[in-house]
């Protein structure tokens, strides 16, 4: 919960300012109803009072009802005035906090003052104002969403002057009457325990805020978890869309036919092959991404269009160039944020069967030919973004392979891939089924369906097979491409 907190933090302050707001104004709404309705029982009962009886409406009972009447009305236009006119202006949930502070801390210490001279006329015992903290205490507590530690804030001046007229009351009764020494020590323990009473009072409130506030918070975090999930989730069929568009599409003629497999960790990855068939030449270029997931995947955007980029200056740039071109572009701009690559590029020469290759650090790609021994296209230099910008050395290689000759490549998700007992494929079965495989016209699929019985369907990482099918040598006739 603490890591969503983080991750929704701007989002909370809003929904707690918008909460706020409206939560003030119906604290506003709830203590105006309170007052207006015990000003008219109080009115209409001291009517009553006087109709039915003889009381003089001089006496000074009738007048402590008239000052009553003249508080609460009092009362009430302080809340008014923060409701019509303080409340507009506020902005941010700090203002409503301080705000709403400032009119619970005016209505008790107005209430409180208001009725100081009382006790000392006998009209009321001083200690009956407990119950108006109370009362405002625990009627803000229920409406504001502030902690429980705002809401102490706004009752406590009021409290402490409330303390301070029990000591001076207490003091001012004693010093005037003929107490003993153990009716002092009494009184003053009783005072004392007067004020942690009321001082307890103000326990359920502060419980009220901190269950509300960490309730919500709950709720909240609940609710925006869901909702981002829901839209991550369309994010990621969109950007997965984009992200196979960047896919060359799987293609065959007479002379050569190209298709490949790719199932990523998740939705997306850092693995990308790029193809390209130009006059009697195939090019092709695979890349492994370090990590998966959606970082790596932004980076194949980027690589793409690299790639894209480096052909269209050098349509003729064979293997080694293209690779110097792509280990340059990591080392300036991906590899200061130790994002790193493992890449393969070959070129064949379908006139020739020459094959050109530079292998940065990538597990090896195998050459099938019909009735001779397996090769493969090894590593030749480092991974790219590994070395400075001068210091890649491509080290290019060449092989001639025949027609009825496939080339099979991968990225290191489908040797790593790892069983329910923790034991990685590994290149030696790898190298073991394509040896082994007799002739298949379909070896990507074969390749990741062995790796996913071998792994039970739990990839890992990101996992990328591709063939290069050297199907016969380019005639007038036999490289048109097929429809």
């Amino acid at each position: 919960m603490e890591e969503t907190t983080r991750y929704f933090e701007g989002e909370y302050e809003a929904e707690l300012e918008r909460w706020g707001r409206s939560r003030f104004r119906n604290l506003c709404i709830a203590l105006l109803s309170i007052l207006v309705a015990v000003w008219l029982i109080r009115s209409i009962g001291w009517v009553v009072l006087i109709q039915q009886s003889d009381v003089n409406p001089g006496s000074v009972f009738d007048t402590l009802e008239i000052y009553n009447i003249c508080v609460g009305i009092a009362l009430a236009m302080i809340v008014l005035w923060f409701m019509l006119v303080v409340r507009p202006q506020l902005e941010t949930r700090e203002q409503l906090i301080s705000s709403a502070t400032r009119l619970v801390m005016i209505l008790s210490l107005t209430h409180v003052c208001a009725y100081l001279p009382l006790p000392y006329l006998g009209e009321t015992e001083l200690s009956a104002n407990a119950m108006e903290l109370f009362f405002w205490h625990f009627t803000a507590c229920l409406f504001l969403p502030w902690s429980a530690w705002q809401s102490l804030k706004a009752i406590g001046p009021a409290y402490l002057f409330w303390n301070a007229q029990i000591i001076v009351y207490e003091i001012s009764t004693n010093l005037m009457g003929e107490s003993t020494k153990e009716q002092l020590i009494i009184g003053a323990l009783a005072t004392v325990i007067l004020l942690v009473f009321v001082a307890m009072l103000f326990v359920p409130g502060m419980l009220i805020c901190w269950l509300r506030l960490r309730r919500h918070g709950k709720r909240f975090r609940v609710d925006m978890v869901g909702r981002e999930f829901l839209s991550m989730r369309r994010e990621l069929e969109q950007a997965r869309r984009i992200h196979d568009a960047l896919f060359p599409e799987r293609s065959q003629d007479a002379c050569v036919r190209f298709d490949f497999e790719y199932k990523p960790q998740t939705d997306i990855g850092g693995d990308f092959v790029w193809y390209e068939r130009s006059g009697n030449k195939v090019r092709m270029i695979l890349i492994d991404v370090t990590g998966h997931g959606l970082t790596a995947a932004m980076t194949v955007n980027r690589i793409h269009g690299e790639i894209l980029r480096i052909r269209g200056e050098h349509p003729e740039g064979d293997p080694a160039l293209i690779m110097s071109l792509i280990d340059r572009y990591f080392v300036l701009t991906l590899a200061p944020h130790t994002v790193y690559a493992t890449g393969l590029a070959c070129e064949l020469d379908l006139d020739s069967g020459v094959i050109k290759w530079v292998n940065g650090g990538h597990p090896p790609a195998f050459v099938l030919s019909p009735g001779r021994e397996t090769r493969e296209l090894e590593t030749t230099t480092l991974m790219l973004g590994a070395l400075g910008v001068d210091d890649f050395e491509p080290e290019q290689q060449v092989m001639t392979i025949r027609p009825g000759d496939s080339i099979i490549a991968y990225t290191d998700g489908v040797i790593e891939s790892r069983d329910t007992r923790g034991r990685m494929l590994g290149l030696e079965n790898l190298r073991h089924l394509v040896r082994n495989g007799g002739s298949d016209s379909n070896w990507p699929k074969r390749i990741l369906n062995f790796v996913s019985n071998h792994a039970r369907g739990a990839f890992e990482d990101d996992a990328l097979i591709v063939s290069i099918d050297y199907l016969s040598e380019p005639t007038p006739e036999a490289c048109e491409v097929a429809s």
